[in-house]
């Protein structure tokens, strides 16, 4: 994105509540070459950027072209772009061109069978490994019945043991 000398010219004229002063010395420093080209592009394309774009939009065309004739500018060229911004990220030749459109249409799925194909045996490894995950689960079922089996015992132990220890110190 590149703009005319005379866009910074007017933006160095604005007064703070228009613009920035920052953006007034921005444009100040743009007129003595103390940016690159990448530092300005940027600067044109951010928020200060784009709302003093917007201004420079809404200015009539005689006064933008009175401005513009005003100050020279050896490396923009007018007949190109009279507005004095050349925004190049609308412009259809930095991108790339699409090719022609697809002639056919690709088959993503092909329809389902009417019947559903007759399901094959397991290979033995399957049968093998479905075996032992059904032994390490009947193991791993008995051995936790076992343990809350253990548990349950024990506290209902505990609980007689107390309940006796109870009526016979009534008892005495």
């Amino acid at each position: 994105m590149r703009a005319h000398k005379a866009f910074f010219v007017w933006v160095s004229t604005l007064l703070p509540p228009e613009a920035s002063p920052q953006g007034i010395a921005f444009a100040k420093a743009e007129l003595h070459g103390d940016h690159d080209a990448a530092v300005t592009d940027g600067w044109l394309k951010n928020r200060q950027g784009k709302t003093l774009r917007t201004k420079w939009g809404l200015l009539t065309k005689e006064e933008r072209a009175e401005r513009l004739l005003a100050v020279q500018d050896d490396s923009f060229s007018l007949e190109d772009n009279s507005t004095g911004i050349l925004d190049d990220r609308r412009d259809a030749s930095c991108y790339p061109k699409r090719t022609g459109s697809v002639d056919m249409s690709t088959v993503v799925q092909h329809a389902a069978p009417a019947t559903p194909p007759s399901i094959a045996r397991p290979p033995p490894i399957d049968r093998a490994f479905s075996q032992f995950a059904k032994l390490h689960r009947e193991l791993t079922d008995a051995a936790i019945k076992a343990a809350l089996t253990a548990e349950l015992t024990a506290m209902a132990m505990a609980l007689w043991s107390a309940q006796r220890t109870m009526t016979t110190e009534i008892l005495f």
